[in-house]
């Protein structure tokens, strides 16, 4: 285990003035009761970069692996100083060939400057590429491998930097869920966010600016136990009735805790305990949780993106009260696969489907939908 000092928790303040609950939400969306949350969202996160590829200092060039805080690389904008550097764990990544004979292996998430400004790989058409000797385009992308991946951080306003020679980046769903009156916005007198891209995800910045969030990020499994004990012993500072309303968002960080045994995952079955009305798992793979967290969830949310039929035929197995008589796969594939923004909302309490918490589409209890 590394050897750190435990991270030291903001204590929730104002008591007397706690926020107040808005008007009661729509009964079949989470009721901040404990609920344990699974986001599956394959192409919603994991903006990430290949640790072998390079980037240039000053006199020489490093692989981003080496790189270390405070380094200067090159960017559009002349040498950056590195501000964090981030190990995401492992991910699905692509080989994308330019015309110009250069290349990057990333996620399709990742973003890579156009002439129209950043975009993730996999919205990029026939966009110009900025590159250290100018624009070029796509040629083609292969599929790579499921590899370790690492970020960087720039202090800089523009957030870029060149890897291997190409410009690339350091509102999404969690955002708009804790900020949309219609949802929960007021609901918590604390946020925690466990993120290793909180700060480089743009939508996430009107999220992380709140004052009754507080972030994390540089992540392991290790620093991830200590904040779980610290949230614990604050919140055990206070009588039941008076423990604060917390949620706790772990954004797309599981591949960098111990399956077996973090306290990530065992969290979820003690949540209603310590006052944790919401706690989120947003994740590419919803196996890459373990069945702690998997036995307790309450709300099941998957995104558009989902291909692979193993993984379609793992979540109907295991959620087959999402889908009813149709089933889950067939559901997802017609309303929600293909369809970008779209997501299924299934309440595992109610019974209830709905497609972007709004169109019923499924009740195991009664006949109703919409």
């Amino acid at each position: 285990m590394d050897n750190h000092k435990p991270i030291k928790i903001l204590k929730v303040k104002d008591r007397d003035n706690k926020i107040k609950l808005p008007r009661e939400m729509n009964s079949y969306l989470p009721q901040m009761k404990g609920e344990v949350i699974m986001v599956v969202a394959p192409i919603a996160q994991g903006k990430c970069l290949c640790p072998n590829q390079l980037v240039e200092l000053k006199n020489s060039k490093k692989k981003l692996k080496d790189i270390k805080i405070g380094d200067l690389i090159n960017s559009k904008n002349g040498f950056v100083k590195v501000k964090n550097i981030f190990h995401n764990g492992k991910k699905e990544c692509y080989e994308i060939f330019l015309k110009n004979n250069t290349k990057i292996i990333a996620t399709l998430e990742h973003k890579i400057e156009t002439q129209n400004g950043m975009k993730p790989i996999k919205e990029i058409e026939n966009d110009y590429i900025l590159c250290k000797t100018g624009y070029t385009q796509i040629n083609y992308i292969n599929y790579y491998d499921e590899i370790e991946t690492i970020d960087l951080e720039i202090d800089h306003i523009e957030h870029s930097f060149f890897c291997n020679d190409i410009s690339v980046s350091n509102s999404n769903f969690v955002s708009n869920w804790f900020l949309n009156p219609e949802l929960a916005q007021g609901m918590f007198d604390t946020i925690y966010f466990l993120s290793n891209t909180a700060h480089q995800d743009d939508t996430s910045r009107f999220l992380i600016d709140e004052p009754n969030v507080i972030v994390f990020d540089d992540l392991n499994s290790a620093k991830v136990d200590d904040i779980i004990d610290n949230i614990i012993e604050t919140q055990k500072q206070y009588e039941k009735k008076d423990m604060p309303r917390i949620a706790i968002i772990f954004d797309d960080i599981i591949g960098s805790l111990s399956i077996h045994n973090s306290k990530a995952f065992s969290i979820a079955s003690r949540a209603r305990h310590y006052n944790i009305l919401n706690l989120f798992y947003i994740v590419q793979k919803f196996k890459s949780v373990n069945n702690v967290v998997r036995n307790n969830i309450t709300h099941l949310i998957t995104f558009a993106g989902i291909y692979n039929n193993g993984e379609l035929k793992a979540l109907e197995d295991e959620f087959s009260s999402v889908g009813g008589n149709e089933g889950f796969t067939s559901l997802y594939k017609r309303e929600v696969q293909s369809k970008k923004y779209n997501f299924l909302y299934g309440n595992l309490q109610t019974g209830k489907t709905y497609l972007n918490f709004d169109k019923l589409l499924n009740s195991n209890f009664t006949n109703e939908t919409e």
